[in-house]
């Protein structure tokens, strides 16, 4: 048996086991994206105005003087939109592939064919129509899948320098920060972010500035800038506010904040249910064998002083939050689902459903942050995945993106889930993650295989 199991975890850090676990991956995506064609709308007019235009590049230009500053997003789809579609099909499975490697080496220095299995089950966890909006449409794509998975990527270089680690060759990551910050503006934002209290908390701890931090925040900020002063996003702005959100130009800013909050709030239950459903479920195995094992200081950061008191609080919140999404499984059996998923009706069923939410979700962030082992770090994560979709309180396409504006939001909260599993290692989360990403999985791929053109947008 001892055999077996030294067989087992050499197999697990073997770098060609793990190569044809990561071409198993790759070539997973790859079928799923088969069935995909162009759909009809931006697809069908970027390949016609692309051809009718005298360059790939000319065609970007234009792009943006008159419609987006997403100068990276535009020049994809000049490059892969004119060529064959397995192009766009075999390169969109390596941008998956990058993003899951990205994630996990945010988590730990080193990759494993388990990490590789569970990373690549956490990525099914993404509701089906968020799926399809930001990966398997052609043009979503271009904007969401390919900066984020970039973004991810230049964003290990923060991470080691947060951890402390050495850093050479950190000039690799500049360019691809810069790219992914012209991808779409939320992904600049959250790099930009990222940078400016990476560079805070390495002053804190060295007293000396982070030259890598500080060149990456002023790379990012660039991009941002590039695609605020586009006179092709003043262009869109304007004609989007006008077909999709009349009032906003009038609208005082305390109403979009509360209207933005509501759309945030009916966003989250509808599109990242399962991925809050897993996280909180994990936090109670978590919590039950500290219980068992009398473990009293589940964080590293706890003092002595508080362990009788924040035990108890920390207890309540996961139980308290456990008991909610019970209620959720029950809703449509007990027949509440009106006070619970509707933020669009009337004033008692938004108060109801808005603070239903808000409670779940501080329970869960209090849990959260409880366990986790480098607050700090995670607490960053989590507020960079509630301001990537809060931005959209202040434009005027909130209503017109869809659900692919929470596409950031979902990987950053999956990221915190694979903090949790590092830190508690157990064959639970196995189960906890694959069970519902194969079920999540297996719906996607047969409503792709069945009618890609009709589910696209359902």
């Amino acid at each position: 048996m001892q055999l077996d199991m030294d067989r087992l975890r050499k197999a697990n850090e073997s770098k060609p086991c793990i190569l044809a676990t990561w071409l198993c991956c790759i070539i997973i995506t790859l079928i799923t994206l088969l069935p995909v064609v162009r759909a009809q709308g931006d697809d069908t007019n970027f390949a016609r105005w692309i051809s009718e235009s005298s360059s790939p590049a000319h065609w970007v230009w234009e792009r943006y003087l008159n419609w987006s500053g997403r100068v990276f997003s535009e020049s994809a789809a000049a490059v892969f939109i004119p060529l064959d579609q397995m192009w766009w099909r075999v390169a969109n499975a390596l941008m998956v592939a990058l993003l899951i490697y990205s994630m996990i080496r945010l988590v730990s220095r080193r990759v494993t064919v388990v990490d590789v299995l569970i990373g690549y089950a956490s990525f099914w966890l993404i509701a089906p129509g968020m799926m399809l909006n930001s990966v398997y449409w052609v043009a979503g794509s271009f904007a969401y899948l390919w900066p984020t998975a970039l973004a991810f990527f230049a964003s290990l270089l923060l991470v080691r320098i947060y951890r402390g680690e050495s850093v050479r060759h950190w000039g690799w990551y500049i360019p691809v920060a810069f790219v992914a910050s012209l991808g779409v503006e939320q992904v600049g934002l959250c790099l930009c972010a990222f940078a400016l209290l990476t560079l805070g908390a390495y002053w804190i701890r060295n007293k000396k500035i982070s030259i890598p931090s500080l060149v990456f925040a002023l790379v990012s900020g660039a991009g941002i800038i590039i695609e605020m002063v586009s006179p092709g996003s003043h262009l869109r702005t304007i004609s989007e506010t006008k077909n999709w959100y009349p009032e906003f130009a009038t609208m005082p800013l305390s109403s979009k904040i509360v209207r933005g909050i509501m759309w945030q709030f009916s966003y989250t239950a509808n599109f990242m249910l399962l991925i809050i459903a897993v996280l909180i479920i994990g936090l109670l195995v978590v919590m039950a064998q500290c219980w068992c094992s009398t473990e009293v200081e589940i964080s590293a950061n706890s003092t002595a002083k508080g362990d009788h008191s924040v035990p108890l609080f920390n207890r309540i919140a996961i139980g308290l939050a456990g008991a909610l999404l019970t209620v959720l499984a029950c809703e449509d059996l007990i027949q509440i689902r009106p006070f619970l998923m509707n933020f669009s009706g009337d004033r008692l069923h938004k108060i109801t459903s808005a603070s239903f939410w808000t409670i779940l979700l501080v329970c869960l962030i209090i849990t959260v942050l409880y366990c986790a082992k480098s607050r700090m770090l995670i607490a960053f994560i989590l507020l960079a995945g509630i301001a990537a979709s809060a931005v959209m309180y202040f434009s005027p396409t909130i209503y017109a993106s869809g659900p692919r504006t929470m596409f950031i939001s979902a990987l950053l909260f999956i990221t915190v889930l694979h903090f949790m599993r590092s830190w508690y290692p157990s064959r639970f989360w196995y189960w906890i993650i694959g069970i519902p990403a194969a079920a999540n999985f297996l719906h996607f791929v047969y409503a792709v295989w069945s009618n890609y053109s009709l589910s696209l947008f359902g």
